[in-house]
């Protein structure tokens, strides 16, 4: 059973890794090995890190690290020591491995190849969303079933009030990765705001399974859904 939900979801994160990150990147973290493998990215094993005074910069800096991938529930601990120690972490996207949200980062002045996401990710950080548009769907249009630029066009779209295509993005998102649990919390927001609530509740199902971390903001979801029905109710029953 483990290994039936295990495959697919390393299967996913793989096939998309060559599209976030260059072939020169080198990769450090628990899921580095699996998802790296028959790619030309390399894996490297997680050490004993120290902290403090710049160590930790001089040790990822010695092995040539250039991006890191970690589960998100120790993420914030993790991030907040390695910018203790210098180094602040670029986080370019969240997916779901094994149930567990996942997020992959840039290890920053490094000199690796920036990818066409990673150009438009730094891009939209520094404000500039017409240019991280303008290159998501140039990589897009060479790589059309890459999920992380589907949803990540999808929030800037939202960003700028375009809800129809937001949702367009989303949609695509989703139907080249199922189990992309931030698509479907933003489609799920998006159905709970327009009262879809048959849509709403299957997508927040969709995001419960994929990825179970993230239950408090679908419940969250949940709560606003049945708040809208309970107005929507008495709206009807007032005479």
């Amino acid at each position: 059973m483990r290994h039936s939900i295990l495959i697919p979801s390393l299967a996913r994160t793989r096939a998309q890794l060559e599209t976030l990150i260059g072939p020169d990147a080198v990769i450090m973290g628990p899921y580095a090995h699996a998802i790296t493998t028959g790619t030309a990215i390399q894996p490297r094993h997680i050490f004993s890190l120290r902290y403090g005074d710049g160590q930790l910069a001089r040790s990822l800096a010695k092995i040539d690290v250039t991006h890191m991938i970690f589960d998100v529930d120790g993420g914030p601990r993790v991030v907040e020591l390695f910018a203790r120690d210098g180094v602040h972490l670029e986080e370019l996207d969240r997916t779901t491995i094994h149930g567990a949200e996942v997020a992959l980062f840039r290890v920053p002045d490094t000199g690796a190849t920036r990818t066409t996401y990673e150009e438009a990710h730094a891009a939209a950080t520094e404000g500039d969303r017409d240019r991280a548009i303008e290159l998501y769907r140039t990589l897009l249009g060479r790589t059309p079933d890459c999920a992380a630029a589907w949803t990540a066009l999808g929030d800037l779209f939202e960003e700028s009030e375009d809800l129809e295509r937001a949702h367009a993005c989303w949609r695509e998102a989703i139907a080249h990765d199922p189990a992309r649990a931030a698509a479907h919390i933003s489609l799920a927001r998006l159905y709970v705001a327009n009262g879809y609530r048959d849509d709403a509740a299957w997508h927040m199902a969709r995001a419960s399974a994929a990825a179970p971390a993230l239950e408090p903001k679908i419940e969250e979801l949940r709560r606003k859904l049945a708040q809208r029905k309970l107005s929507q109710r008495k709206s009807a029953e007032t005479p």
